[in-house]
Parts: C-alpha cells; structure tokens; sequence
C-alpha cells in the first residue's frame, strides 16, 4: 500500500576547494668568468648576493640571500606571477642574459636592471632555472720596448718607446680600442669585459718588430708576430690582469764597406783602389747564408739586416790573395772586416 506524498525541505551544504599548493623559485649566482652569459665547468657561485622576489605590484616581498655556494630559493610561495631582482655586488657587472638554448644554463638577469622577465609560477612546482651571472672587469696591456740587439728579449738597458699606437681587437676582429705607449714604453688597455682579445702594435716608419716568443720568460719576450703584427688570441677571466703583452720594435741596421785591389800589399787603404765584382757573402752566428752580394764599381758592398751577430766571407777574385789583415788601427781601412755585432740605428 502506498502511503500519501510526503515534502522534503533541507539547506544545501558544499564543500570548499582545496587552495592551491606552493611552490618555489630560485637557482644560482655565478662568476661568469669569461663573460659569455653561460655556465661552464670550473666557473663558481658566489656568496652572500643579495636577492629579492617582487609580486605582480612590483612589491618586494621577501629577500634572501646566496649561500656558500652561491644558490638561493624562495620556497613554499603562492602559485602568481614574480620577478626576481639581483642586487650586484660593488665592482660586478651582470652577463650577457639568454645566451645560448638551455635556460639552466644562461644568465636571467637584464644587465641593467638586475629584474628577470615576469615569471609565472604553476601551482605545486619548483622553478630552478632563475640564475645571475656577474663578472669583474679585467686588464691588459705591458710594454713596447726598442729591441737594440733584436734577439726578442728584453735586456738591461733597453728603453721602452712612447708614443707607439696600440690597438685592442675581440676575437671576431672587432676594434675594441686604440692607445698609445707613454714615454716610458708602457700601455694598458682597462675595464674590459673578459673574453678572448687580440692586440696589434703600429710600428713608426723604418721600424720592424722583432723575434716572437723568444727566451722562457714571458715576461720579457715579445709577444707580437712579426709578419702579421699582431698577437695570438689571449683569454681573460673576470677580474684578471695580464700585464705581460709586449712588443720588441727595432730599425734595420747596416753592415758592409770596401773591397780594394791593394797595389802596393800593405793591408791599408789607398784612394782609388777599389774593386769591382767581388762576390761578398754575409753569414749569421750559426753559418747559415743571410745573402749574397757584389761589389760596385767603386768596390764597395752593403748588407741591410736585423741587429744581430754576423760574420762577412769575400770570395777572391781569380789570380787575387787576400793582403795581410789589420794592418791599421783604424778599422775603417783594414783589410778583412771581422765578425761583430751590429746594433740598430
């Protein structure tokens, strides 16, 4: 049997949404020590760096800073947008940001600003890819000195040149900058940004730049090619001085004189005794052949050359002897010239 319809009435009850889950940001500051806005092997965080996380109102509303290593984080934060401000330490600059495609690695801070782009932070999830890189500026330069023996070493006594135009190029060949040596030989090239540079010395007119890489130390060689000018790359790291970049310059120097036909045998000199078309050849210290030469029509010979040792060889004409040599303590007018260092002009 069915009873008679019976009316219900009640308050509906519902049951409230779970808040969102917090998650966190942070990562890393490191010394970037080449200034390419990437993290490489062996470059290191850096301590105690200030570092603030902004809400969408451009409010700081927490602060941390990097531990011994040189990571932060900002844990247990509503799932909203951020930006994270670095505060640069004193004598830092920030890297280069976005660099290459893997954004753990690269730099997230705008080198201005310090801020990061808007970050949006989903509930529950950790984003560890927030990273500054920072460099010191580095130094570079040394010493352009006249190279009077020209063996690419720098010896007791000889000066450095002033007024030497010195150009600094990066590694694509770019012109970064220009100076010139003061009095005393010395230049540099400061406050760079570290990466790879390569530097080119201007010699004056009638000069030359002299032996590269000679000696053990780097110190006092000369690190500037010859042929092209300029040195091989060199590298450096945030907050580096190479004061070791140096450039011998030296002037072509002049050795020869006279062959006579000595009438009379004595080994001196007499005037117009020249002679014609003997063949002269100059030597260096190891008696490896520089050049040869001939005698002009008043028997005289010239050999221009790098300062250096040198011996001189004549080659006697058929049915001629040498005469007696050294004959005079004049050396102008002695018969056979000896092996002897020439200096530069």
């Amino acid at each position: 049997m069915l009873t008679s319809t019976v009316t219900l009435t009640g308050t509906r009850t519902s049951t409230p949404s779970p808040s969102p889950k917090p998650g966190s940001l942070g990562d890393l500051v490191w010394i970037d020590a080449n200034a390419d806005g990437l993290q490489t092997p062996g470059e290191a965080g850096l301590a105690g760096v200030t570092v603030n996380l902004y809400d969408s109102s451009n409010r700081i509303i927490a602060t941390t800073t990097t531990n011994g290593t040189g990571f932060y984080l900002f844990d247990n934060v509503a799932p909203e947008p951020y930006t994270i401000g670095f505060v640069l330490p004193g004598g830092y600059s920030f890297a280069p940001p976005d660099s290459g495609a893997d954004d753990s690695l690269d730099s997230d801070a705008d080198p201005l600003s310090g801020r990061t782009a808007t970050i949006v932070l989903a509930p529950g999830t950790t984003n560890g890819t927030i990273d500054a890189g920072v460099y010191q500026p580095a130094n570079l330069g040394d010493f352009v000195w006249l190279d009077r023996d020209g063996d690419g070493i720098q010896d007791a006594g000889e000066s450095g040149m002033g007024d030497i135009t010195v150009r600094l190029y990066d590694r694509s060949n770019t012109l970064v900058g220009t100076t010139t040596t003061i009095v005393a030989g010395f230049y540099l090239f400061d406050g760079l940004r570290p990466g790879d540079y390569l530097v080119e010395v201007v010699p004056p007119p009638t000069y030359r730049i002299t032996l590269q890489h000679r000696g053990t130390n780097d110190a006092l060689d000369s690190n500037i090619d010859p042929s092209a000018g300029r040195s091989a790359l060199i590298l450096l790291c945030s907050g580096g001085t190479n004061l070791t970049i140096d450039a011998g310059l030296y002037q072509n120097a002049a050795i020869g004189h006279l062959v006579w036909h000595d009438e009379d045998g004595d080994g001196v000199q007499e005037p117009g005794e020249g002679f014609p078309g003997v063949t002269v050849t100059l030597y260096s210290s190891s008696n490896a052949v520089i050049a040869t030469t001939t005698t002009s029509v008043t028997g005289e010979y010239t050999f221009e050359t790098p300062p250096g040792t040198y011996m001189v060889e004549f080659k006697a004409p058929t049915g001629q002897i040498f005469s007696p040599p050294h004959n005079s303590p004049n050396e102008e007018v002695v018969a056979t010239p000896i092996p002897k260092t020439v200096a530069a002009r």
